[in-house]
């Protein structure tokens, strides 16, 4: 009850009624966690990077604070840290080692573009399930077209793409990281 009533106070708006939102705390303790990262209060090994960001999850609830403002928000804040970080690696490395890890990022992705349909991720066991085949491939079909053909990719269509479950479908972790990667890239190019 104590949450709830928090919350009210909080940065975004609540679920009503049966649907769930995320659960109050966790978010608010996590934006905690980016805010001193922000603003250079953070303890090493405490820092928040854009890719936790792009990767944390939080737990539903009901009465939780809507997704939808909670996801765009973090969108936002994964592109101020991912800037920041560039700006540092390139102040440390140099612009041209920056470049070459870009150019390097790119031809690692292409090569897992180019692999046949069916065969870009390793498969589920038998047992289990994963994503659905066919439409990881057709997201990534498009991504290769639209990225030979120099046209815009946003990252939002990239951050928001969903599978539906498949019995001995595309491993889960494999695809994900491959799209965090496609973030990362379509980031840089920014």
């Amino acid at each position: 009850m104590a949450e709830s009533a928090e919350a009210q106070k909080g940065p975004f708006p609540l679920t009503e009624g049966k649907v769930k939102g995320y659960r109050v705390g966790e978010v608010d303790e996590f934006l905690d966690r980016i805010k001193a990262t922000y603003e250079g209060d953070a303890a090493a090994g405490e820092q928040v990077t854009a890719s936790m960001i792009r990767r944390r999850g939080f737990e539903f609830t009901k009465k939780g604070y809507d997704p939808r403002f909670v996801d765009a928000a973090l969108d936002r804040l994964e592109e101020v840290l991912f800037d920041r970080e560039r700006r540092a690696f390139q102040t440390k490395n140099g612009l041209e080692e920056w470049e070459k890890s870009i150019e390097s990022l790119g031809s690692d992705l292409a090569l897992r573009m180019r692999r046949d349909r069916g065969a870009r991720f390793t498969r589920r066991s038998i047992f289990s399930s994963g994503y659905r085949i066919s439409q990881v491939d057709a997201v990534i079909d498009q991504l290769a077209d639209r990225l030979d053909q120099g046209l815009d990719v946003r990252v939002n269509d990239v951050r928001t793409v969903r599978f539906y479950p498949q019995r001995r479908g595309y491993d889960e972790a494999q695809v994900d990281a491959f799209l965090d990667a496609v973030v990362e890239y379509l980031l840089s190019q920014r």
